[in-house]
């Protein structure tokens, strides 16, 4: 009987893993990308556009395969910094341009992944 509660529980834990696991994927993150991918491109011209970009980002990141997933993470936090820093605050806006340095290489990694296995290009900085 004991053998056979364990056997259970794993298996439903198994599933559940692998339900949720299941929106995380390529195919997912393709498909996610490629319905968004003019939209990545901007133009930001207000605030709004700002808000709208980040929420693009964050929704693509529920759906990143593990193997762009930190990559993404990478850009989504720089356009987070982005839509926060006060522009006025010329510290803050420095170590936004350094954020951005930093991310660089996680951006040209999404976007050869990108370009291999979805087939789009990602642009490099949204138009504003």
């Amino acid at each position: 009987m004991r053998f056979r509660l364990v056997t259970v529980a794993v298996v439903s834990v198994m599933s559940l893993a692998c339900t949720s696991e299941s929106t995380r994927s390529t195919t997912a993150f393709c498909a996610a990308l490629g319905d968004n991918i003019e939209l990545l491109e901007g133009p930001l011209s207000t605030p709004g556009d700002l808000a709208a970009l980040l929420t693009r980002y964050r929704e693509l990141a529920r759906v990143a395969p593990l193997s762009v997933e930190d990559s993404w993470t990478v850009i989504t936090d720089l356009v987070e910094a982005a839509a926060a820093v006060d522009r006025q605050d010329a510290d803050a806006v420095a170590r936004l341009a350094e954020q951005a340095f930093a991310a660089d290489l996680a951006a040209r990694e999404v976007a050869a992944w990108a370009a291999e296995r979805c087939g789009v290009t990602v642009p490099r900085a949204p138009r504003g």
